[in-house]
């Protein structure tokens, strides 16, 4: 019988297990390539065809099956491809031969087992670009192929290499479905997960920006094969192209086109008309969809000759309809791709006079432009060499500045590059004058020092003039960004203090702006209350010029600062009305800050599970704005938010995604959160890890207080990492050291509460220094005393008293008190927390004398700790020989089978894997992956653990 596969890519990279390292196998059936049998590839060009065959061509030599290719070229002598299969069947004396007898002699070959040394597979790439007559014989053959004889894969596509549709594909696909031994596997575009899949494949695991993907993804369609060439032209460009294209600061557009697409447009293009060739000229140039009435002012061209030219195009497949606002109807080049290509292969000449005409028009509009309007008149003047005024290089300069709003900064700077040599040419022989306004001057230093250049970023300010008045401000701002890139934040308030001190009565945006940047360096000082005056002063400035979209900004800002200080209530009605605010001023990256806020807040006076609503909705919109701080932010949130639930290898998959994409976009400050949180989570699996090269050492350093949320997730990697060495006394030493520091900068209430003193209170009591625990208690009181109370700090004071309480002997305030914990836990959904507080209330049950109690509650722990993974496991186990109870036998989400517990066997008797493999007469290779998937099931680490549990494993 036959079956049809439709391959739509059906898992998701995010919750997907490590990346398969052969993106195409998971379009194949899972059957073997039997005599007699035949496969029929369908699919657009560069849907996958390739990377299927060379899949199943894989597969195929692995089973010892010897293969063959045969590839189709267009313009190929009628028969000659049947003559070529003939060949290599062993058939003679085709060449005098009708279609007919040739088809009766192909068939007759290939059950003839005595014909000679033939193929086992023989792959046939390109199905539709053969002549009529070898077409015919090849579908014959594989639709009824001959019993014994080879088998046939073949791919075949709805266009011809020439562009032109391939009218017999439907009657071939129908023949094949009522065959009985062809298999039709529909190849379908790759989703966005997918693709993410089979880039972190090529490149690996979170070294792409999600803004990469979704580039790659709208360029090439989702189509597998344009993927792997795109991601191959990639590798082949130098390193620090390479980079900024990952990071998303450059668009493809850096990478060459792929050979093979080059080939498909111009093969299509060489059948057109000059007229024809101009409009796709057109259309690629442009850009975006384009009504008839805006090609006929790039081309210049009679409607006659643009209606013929449209639908040669559409005949040939390059160009398809969109509806743009108001049912009007446009065209685009179907694939991004193609479009470059067309666009690359237009003479120099051409290109320039329809970017000319394209900014002339764009100028003409009479409208406020919007984003990517902007963007593109900025291109369409640096590619067309319009001349340069007043008006169009403040345009220009527009344009660059949302690129560096989107992210863009490669792209930004080349631009600006390109203005500046443009301004210089007529007037300028000392390249060391720039010719570039102040404002602009300022915008290349940024786009400079965000892509990691600092030195270059100072060369370019200081060869600038700035005037007096607000242009001062722009080299001063990115002066004091600088020092903020490289942890120096006094030095940059000493720039920014100038700036601000005073009022602004004019209500300037730069000045406001300013005051939010200057607040952010004081709030890193530990001086809350001059960053909330600045906050403050910001939101009535905003509000009195009427602006909204700053407005929200700014109670963005002050959110910050009053979490921070523990005030949670006015926390939360700022985050709320930030988000009303950032709604009406209808800016999604606005947006996206506020419903973070909201998000981070709720997650502390709430639930986890409500905050993380808002969160996840909140990455998702600055992913689509190209927002990458908030991108970062919310990723370290849900990956906090996956540990908390026990799913720490989705908390890896996703700290090591934001980890790539803050060193991709030189966000030096922001790095060791992700660092910190994948040193953490090593530490929590018993395996604690060096380091990250790169993460200041805060304890060596001179800018202590400089880090703010980094420094802390820094102390709890360290903290962990000791505790999990079983080193009390350095974890107790690092936390106190940092409550020191935070103590007596002040406005650090939050993270006191919720980090760093409970964590003092358990490293006091690990080191049964119950002194010291009751000072850290005290300090706990007070500080609680001193901010809000919200539910998470409720819920970390009881558990931190409940333990105090424990290690004095005091049973029922530890009762009493850790119940409560446990159930202010379970209600703000902090499962890991929730389950370390019921291993407490074990502790306390067995050491008053009631082991049978504890029972219950360990095994909630030993399942919870099980399944995660986590080296806490083996705690819990100990536990049970205190109650008197043996542990319980340790089992996977699934048995394991009889070939991983024969391993076991071998395994626990010091064999190693080459001896196993000898045992088992099996390769070695898959001994390792046996030892690999028995580890992950039954939640181990090493060889040791497993032989540690070796005599509680249940048999299957």
């Amino acid at each position: 019988m036959t079956t049809t596969y439709v391959a739509h890519g059906a898992h998701s990279a995010a919750s997907a297990a490590p990346a398969q390292r052969d993106p195409a196998a998971r379009y194949l059936p899972d059957l073997e390539l039997a005599s007699g049998r035949s496969m029929l590839i369908l699919g657009r060009r560069g849907g996958g065809h390739r990377a299927v065959l060379q899949a199943i061509e894989r597969r195929a030599q692995q089973a010892g099956q010897t293969v063959a290719w045969l590839w189709v070229t267009p313009e190929r002598p009628r028969l000659m491809f049947a003559l070529a299969l003939g060949e290599l069947l062993g058939a003679e004396d085709l060449d005098s031969l009708e279609v007919t007898q040739i088809a009766r002699q192909l068939r007759r070959a290939m059950r003839d087992p005595f014909a000679g040394p033939r193929p086992d597979v023989i792959f046939i790439h390109g199905l539709q670009d053969l002549p009529a007559d070898d077409a015919a014989i090849l579908e014959d053959l594989l639709c009824l192929p001959p019993s014994d004889g080879p088998a046939l894969v073949a791919t075949a596509s709805a266009r011809r290499m020439d562009g032109n549709r391939w009218h017999s594909l439907a009657g071939l696909r129908e023949r094949a479905l009522r065959g009985q031994r062809c298999d039709v596997v529909q190849l379908a575009p790759l989703s966005q997960d997918d693709v993410s899949t089979v880039v972190e494949a090529s490149v690996g695991p979170g070294v792409a920006t999600p803004r990469f993907v979704r580039d790659l993804v709208e360029q090439t369609g989702g189509l597998l094969d344009d993927v792997q060439d795109c991601l191959s032209e990639i590798e082949a460009v130098e390193p620090k192209t390479r980079r900024e294209v990952l990071a998303g600061s450059r668009t493809l557009d850096a990478v060459p086109v792929p050979a093979a697409v080059r080939e498909r447009a111009l093969q299509a293009a060489r059948r057109l008309s000059a007229d024809d060739r101009l409009i796709a000229s057109a259309l690629a140039t442009w850009a975006e969809p384009a009504s008839i009435e805006v090609i006929e002012q790039l081309t210049a061209l009679p409607p006659s000759a643009i209606e013929h030219g449209v639908a040669a195009l559409s005949g040939h497949g390059l160009i398809e309809e969109a509806r743009l606002p108001g049912s009007q109807v446009a065209l685009h080049v179907r694939s991004p791709l193609v479009a470059r290509a067309i666009y690359q292969d237009t003479s120099p000449l051409v290109r320039g006079r329809i970017h000319r005409l394209a900014a002339t028009l764009l100028e003409s509009l009479g409208r406020p432009l919007a984003t990517s309007e902007n963007v593109a008149l900025g291109r369409h003047c640096i590619e067309g060499g319009v001349p340069m005024d007043r008006a169009r290089v403040a345009q220009v300069g527009a344009s660059a500045r949302q690129l560096v709003a989107r992210g863009r900064f490669a792209e930004a700077r080349m631009q600006l590059l390109d203005l500046e040599r443009q301004l210089r040419e007529p007037h300028e022989t000392d390249p060391s004058n720039l010719a570039l306004p102040p404002d602009l001057t300022a915008l290349l230093a940024e786009t400079f020092s965000r892509s990691g250049e600092l030195e270059s970023a100072q060369a370019v300010l200081s060869h600038s003039s700035p005037e007096p008045g607000a242009t001062d401000v722009y080299g001063a701002m990115r002066r004091a960004r600088d020092r903020v890139a490289l942890g120096q934040h006094r030095e940059a308030w000493a720039i920014y203090e100038p700036l601000v001190t005073g009022s602004n009565p004019g209500s300037e945006p730069l000045i406001i702006q300013t005051r939010m940047e200057a607040a952010r360096v004081l709030q890193t000082l530990g001086r809350i209350d001059e960053a909330l005056e600045q906050s403050a002063q910001a939101i009535r400035e905003s509000r009195q010029m009427g602006s909204v979209r700053l407005s929200a900004l700014a109670l963005v800002s002050r959110h910050s600062m009053l979490l921070m200080s523990g005030r949670t209530t006015e926390a939360l009605a700022t985050a709320r009305d930030a988000y009303s605010l950032a709604r009406q001023s209808h800016d999604r990256a606005a947006v996206a800050r506020a419903t973070s806020i909201v998000g981070t807040t709720l997650c502390d006076v709430d639930s986890l599970h409500r905050g993380m609503r808002w969160v996840r909705r909140a990455t998702w919109l600055a992913e689509v704005c190209d927002d990458f701080p908030s991108v970062s932010w919310g990723g370290i949130r849900q990956a906090t938010a996956l540990l908390e639930a026990g799913d720490l290898d989705g908390a890896e998959r996703v700290a090591l995604r934001v980890m790539h994409l803050d060193s991709g976009l030189h966000r030096r400050r922001a790095i060791p959160r992700s660092t910190s949180l994948l040193r953490r989570i090593s530490a929590l699996r018993g395996k604690p890890g060096d380091p990250v090269h790169g993460v200041v050492d805060h304890w060596h350093g001179t800018e202590r207080l400089d880090m703010g949320h980094a420094l802390t997730s820094e102390v709890i990697a360290r903290f962990t990492e000791q505790m999990a060495g079983r080193d009390p006394e350095g974890a107790y030493e690092t936390i106190s050291t940092v409550v020191g520091w935070f103590t007596e900068a002040g406005g650090r209430a939050r993270f006191l509460l919720l980090e760093l003193l409970p964590r003092q209170i358990y490293a006091a009591i690990e080191m049964s220094d119950l002194e010291a625990a009751a000072r850290a208690a005290a300090a706990l009181e007070e500080v609680r005393a001193g901010a809000d109370d919200f539910a998470l700090a409720r819920a970390q004071h009881r558990h931190a008293m409940g333990r105090l309480a424990r290690a004095r002997g005091e049973w029922a305030q530890a009762y009493v008190l850790l119940d409560e914990a446990e159930a202010e836990f379970q209600h703000t959904g902090y499962e890991w927390r929730r389950i370390e507080v019921l291993k407490d209330i074990a502790k306390t049950h067995i050491e008053s004398g009631q082991p049978e109690r504890a029972v219950p509650l360990l095994d909630q722990c030993h399942r919870f700790f099980t399944a995660a993974g986590a080296a806490e496991r083996r705690g819990v186990r100990s536990l049970y020989t205190l109650a008197g109870r043996r542990p319980p036998r340790l089992r996977a989400s699934g048995d394991l089978s009889e070939r991983e517990l024969e391993v076991v066997r071998l395994a626990n008797r010091g064999m190693t894997d080459a001896e196993i493999a000898l045992e088992l007469r099996i390769k070695r290779r898959t001994v390792t992956t046996h030892m690999h998937n028995i580890l992950t099931k039954l939640g181990l680490h090493s060889r040791l653990e497993l032989r540690e549990a070796a005599s509680t494993l249940e048999p299957s």
